[in-house]
């Protein structure tokens, strides 16, 4: 046999082997993936029952609390309250759910917002230098979200402390299927630091979507889906609008645009 054969035959060899790596890493991925996924889907829980959670004797709902999120400048640590399905003297393994974190800076000013994605079932407030406690909710409820508004992040600006909050909350199973979460009614609601001084700031019957805060004028701007059908949903049937909060004086926000502005813009580029 001479060299090109034996050279052509290794280099076969090679790529097969080579070939039989790479289907292997494929699949160690593809199961792995489907692992974390089989995890979440068992230890997740969707949302909370409205009434006592069932317990099939398989999978045990657990309160679970987490590490505090982040809270620069503020004198109050804030501890997640979760929720979790286990199975009674399972062990505790590697995989643990992590809550999702964006930060956007405001255009060219000194300050910057930072969101905490949940869900979480309450949040406990706890003073730096006392210690003492408070739960934020008396009740059940479903907190999508939690968004500092107004951060500082330039070392000149470092004594100015966070005056506010914004929470994502669903308070009721609105769409009665038996459970409180992201596909009921969630309004936008403005909370202290401290965790005191919950004030709803959208309507009820709407679901918070985004929002911008404006230093200057102290106003926040939320951005609302109304159930104008009364279908029970949230859905490309439903109207967007925009409302406006002084967050100096937080009460139930209003449509910051004058109706007949939306007349004259809906004639111009909708009516033929």
């Amino acid at each position: 046999m001479n060299l090109a054969k034996i050279s052509q035959k290794i280099w076969q060899v090679v790529g097969l082997a080579v070939g039989v790596l790479f289907l292997l890493g494929v699949l160690a991925t593809v199961v792995g993936i489907g692992l974390m996924v089989y995890q979440y889907k068992t230890h997740h829980v969707e949302g909370i029952a409205v009434g006592p959670n069932e317990d099939n004797g398989k999978l045990k709902v657990t309160v679970e609390y987490g590490l505090p999120l982040p809270s620069e400048g503020s004198d109050y640590l804030m501890i997640p309250v979760k929720l979790e399905k286990r199975k009674q003297g399972q062990e505790r393994d590697a995989y643990r759910e992590v809550s999702s974190y964006s930060y956007d800076k405001m255009g060219s000013s000194s300050y910057s917002s930072y969101s905490y994605w949940g869900p979480y079932y309450n949040l406990v407030f706890i003073n730096k230098k006392t210690g003492e406690s408070r739960p934020l909710l008396s009740h059940k409820g479903y907190i999508d979200g939690v968004y500092f508004p107004e951060k500082t992040y330039e070392k000149k600006d470092t004594e100015i402390k966070p005056t506010f909050l914004l929470l994502k909350i669903a308070m009721a199973d609105t769409n009665h299927d038996g459970v409180i979460n992201e596909k009921d009614a969630s309004a936008g609601f403005i909370v202290s630091p401290d965790g005191t001084k919950l004030t709803q700031v959208t309507p009820d019957n709407t679901q918070m979507r985004w929002w911008r805060y404006d230093v200057d004028s102290h106003k926040l701007f939320v951005e609302i889906i109304q159930d104008a059908n009364n279908d029970r949903k949230f859905n490309w049937d439903d109207p967007e609008t925009v409302v406006s909060v002084n967050v100096l004086e937080p009460k139930a926000g209003e449509e910051f645009i004058p109706i007949e502005i939306k007349n004259k813009i809906d004639s111009l580029l909708l009516k033929k």
